[in-house]
């Protein structure tokens, strides 16, 4: 399903988290529906290999895109999802996050912090939207497969 018809099916509160499968993120629509913060389409494609090369570190990373709030309004008034934030659920250290990092200088994040160092790890909801349709709330739904001790937030501005 596109990131873009499920937007309109769904209804969360805009003032909740909303994660995003990364996959129903960066695909297709990625400069038209969805707006990343890094919006070349060169240093996307650096993002996409350093993404990568962390998936072979760990196989078993989720990886979301994390929006603040689903719908947003450009000066042309068209319709979008914009976000600034990845969240990896990884057993990765930032410090080795960061060494990636050091190779790929354009794109490196502003910020990289633990989730459970935050003030967002206390937040009621966080809202999942996947591939199949579904919109789930990991709060809600907490077992070993969405523990949230590992995640880590990389954030750019």
């Amino acid at each position: 399903m596109k990131l873009s018809n499920l937007i309109k099916e769904v209804q969360i509160p805009t003032d909740h988290y909303i994660l995003i499968e990364y996959d129903l993120f960066f695909n297709e629509d990625l400069g038209k529906f969805n707006k990343f913060s890094i919006d070349d389409p060169s240093d996307i494609k650096k993002l996409t290999l350093l993404i990568n090369g962390l998936k072979t570190q760990d196989e078993a990373m989720k990886l979301y895109v994390l929006s603040y709030s689903y719908e947003t309004v450009d000066y042309k008034g068209n319709e979008s999802i914009y976000a600034d934030c990845l969240w990896l659920d990884t057993t990765t250290g930032i410090d080795a996050m960061d060494k990636m990092f050091e190779a790929y200088k354009s794109i490196q994040p502003s910020g990289m912090s633990h989730l459970k160092e935050m003030e967002e790890y206390n937040q009621e909801h966080f809202y999942l939207l996947n591939s199949m349709g579904a919109v789930i709330d990991l709060k809600r739904t907490h077992s070993a497969e969405h523990d949230f001790e590992n995640v880590k937030i990389l954030y750019w501005d």
